[in-house]
């Protein structure tokens, strides 16, 4: 996943920046409509924030590991937290963005993306894309296809959903989920390439397992391995 704090920040300018007044009679907005809580991308930008708050801890405690001191950071936390929680009914419409996003908390959390971005170099967003278009593939082959039984048809597509919250979730979390999820998937295509009929399709289903083999889990697990959650995880796959 990218730099929580970096996310965080990024997010927290966006809803500082919000205007405060508008309408002709110059009222003051209330802060539900400044961070536009009816809009639809609006429940996952405050999940993305919450999010991030998760992992910081973890972060910290790993920096904490390396020796240095983020005792600031962690009394930071509570002030970040509250800000990320203050849902529409939290935040007093003549409450100023200036109160809840306060110089001090922006700028103790934009050091603190600094120091991530430093201490972790190899910490980058794992693009899953490629992922995505490979599970949308598997599907559409599901829906044409009439060499699987029905009963493995279905239990292949909770699968492909198990491993789209899975990319989702390692999105937002770094969720070590992610692995395991391909995992799972590419055992049930080999199952569909033992159980299809004819050569062809026996063939067709084991290269879609072979996506999600080997070679993808060595460049995810390259990838995320930057990432404290994920750690203890890389190290049993590289001893096993």
């Amino acid at each position: 996943m990218a730099n929580p704090a970096r996310v965080l920040f990024e997010q927290f300018t966006i809803w500082a920046s919000a205007p405060e007044k508008s309408g002709n009679n110059n009222a003051v907005t209330t802060h539900a409509s400044r961070r536009h809580m009816r809009d639809p991308a609006a429940p996952g930008e405050h999940a993305r924030a919450l999010a991030c708050l998760h992992e910081l801890p973890i972060m910290l405690d790993q920096l904490e590991a390396r020796g240095l001191d983020v005792e600031p950071f962690r009394k930071s936390m509570i002030g970040w937290t509250n800000s990320a929680l203050c849902f529409p009914d939290g935040w007093k419409g003549t409450q100023p963005n200036s109160s809840v996003f306060t110089p001090h908390l922006m700028d103790n959390l934009r050091n603190l993306v600094t120091l991530l971005d430093a201490q972790f170099p190899g910490l980058k967003s794992l693009d899953t894309a490629p992922l995505q278009s490979k599970l949308d593939e598997v599907q559409s082959e599901l829906a044409h296809d009439t060499s699987l039984p029905d009963d493995l048809k279905a239990y292949i597509h909770a699968v492909v959903n198990e491993a789209r919250t899975a990319v989702a979730d390692f999105n937002v979390l770094g969720s070590v989920d992610l692995m395991a999820a391909m995992k799972r998937l590419e055992v049930a295509l080999y199952a569909a390439a033992h159980k299809a009929k004819g050569a062809e399709a026996k063939k067709r289903w084991a290269g879609r397992a072979a996506d999600f083999g080997y070679g993808a889990l060595v460049n995810a697990a390259g990838q995320i391995a930057a990432t404290p959650v994920v750690m203890q995880i890389s190290e049993h796959v590289a001893n096993h």
